[in-house]
């Protein structure tokens, strides 16, 4: 039983490996090679990214929005009912371990987060509170995930993730277990 069942999963997982890494080295992503690490970006955001900052967030990336339509024609990425980029879980399991983000992706999507709650926690302390909230919470799991997975390397972080958790205490109620909530989505990342 244990036996058939570790045997079938591990054949599942072959299978899922080989369709990613054929899909990987499809005439069409081999056309537009920064696809690749764009997939590889999106593996970090737990909750997918909205398409409009993508210029601000892949910085490293030549031509991001063509590798975005690259991918969702290679239905390795998607929209899902909110209109964010996301990346399903086995694919994205697949890329951190064979393709992890490139350091310099990485570093300007911590960037753009840090910046990004830097002024929302800017802008709630001032006369402009509403739209700071709106914009906040749809990427509070984002947030999370990028700045929890900076810490040990960046102290800087530190400072973000306090003016989260600050902002996260205005904005909501549920404040602690929003931001638990989001750290535990992000621990995978």
């Amino acid at each position: 039983g244990a036996l058939v069942d570790r045997q079938s999963r591990s054949s599942r997982t072959s299978s899922l490996d080989i369709s990613v890494s054929l899909s990987l080295r499809s005439p069409i992503l081999r056309g537009t090679p920064e696809s690749v690490p764009l997939l590889s970006l999106l593996t970090l955001l737990p909750d997918g990214l909205d398409p409009s900052i993508l210029p601000q967030v892949a910085t490293h990336i030549d031509k991001p929005m063509r590798c975005l339509t690259v991918l969702l024609r290679t239905s390795l990425v998607y929209y899902d009912d909110r209109g964010r980029v996301r990346i399903l879980a086995p694919i994205r399991e697949y890329m951190l371990h064979y393709y992890p983000p490139r350091p310099q992706d990485e570093q300007a999507l911590q960037f753009h987060y840090t910046e990004f709650v830097e002024k929302h926690h800017k802008l709630y302390f001032s006369d402009n509170r509403p739209s700071s909230q709106t914009n906040l919470l749809d990427d509070v799991v984002n947030c999370a995930a990028v700045l929890r997975r900076a810490l040990p390397a960046d102290n800087s972080v530190v400072t973000s993730m306090g003016s989260l958790y600050m902002l996260l205490q205005h904005t909501s109620r549920d404040a602690k277990s929003l931001l638990h909530l989001a750290l535990a989505q992000a621990v995978w990342a």
